[in-house]
């Protein structure tokens, strides 16, 4: 069976939301009862096929997070800004904005973070009292995940019983086996 233009807009809307009633009533609000329509699309084979196609196109394997992580650990501040030698940039500068970030020796520069790919990045950007903020993925935790995953910190845990005694009473082995002694 080939899908319909309505089956794939009724795939695209149940993986937005993902609730089958309300797909298909975004696919046609006209259907009386898309509860119905819902459960008879979801059981056909090929649409089931199809949902499960887009969701492995969109999950993320094991090497993307790692690489993901590891752009974290790796995240410069220097990608996303541009530092000045102060007199020569105050002495160039065409507007107050250009002085005053010549003063403080530096400008944020999203379009050579752009250029660069890693505006992905960037965890917080918002207009602060003296600028703009910008607040990147933490590298710490991006470098202790990548260090638990590469096995790199491990916790050494003794067991002991009471008073620092073996957890186990110990036996001896005896070459005669004597049931009173059990």
């Amino acid at each position: 069976m080939k899908l319909t233009a309505k089956h794939q807009a009724f795939i695209s809307h149940y993986l937005t939301c993902w609730i089958g009633a309300e797909a298909a009533r975004r696919t046609d609000p006209t259907y009386k009862r898309p509860d119905q329509v819902a459960y008879e699309y979801l059981r056909i084979p090929e649409i089931q096929e199809e949902i499960q196609r887009r969701l492995t196109e969109l999950k993320m394997g094991s090497d993307e997070t790692l690489t993901r992580l590891s752009h974290q650990a790796r995240a410069d501040l220097s990608d996303f800004i541009d530092v000045s030698e102060m007199d020569a940039a105050i002495e160039t500068a065409e507007t107050i904005d250009d002085a005053h970030a010549a003063h403080v020796g530096w400008r944020l520069n999203l379009a050579k973070a752009k250029k660069a790919g890693k505006l992905h990045l960037i965890k917080k950007l918002k207009a602060g009292q003296w600028g703009p903020e910008i607040e990147l993925y933490d590298q710490q935790a991006a470098l202790a995940l990548l260090g638990k995953h590469h096995k790199l910190f491990t916790d050494k845990v003794e067991h002991t019983g009471a008073d620092g005694q073996p957890l186990f009473k110990v036996y001896e082995k005896t070459d005669a086996f004597d049931p009173d002694d059990a």
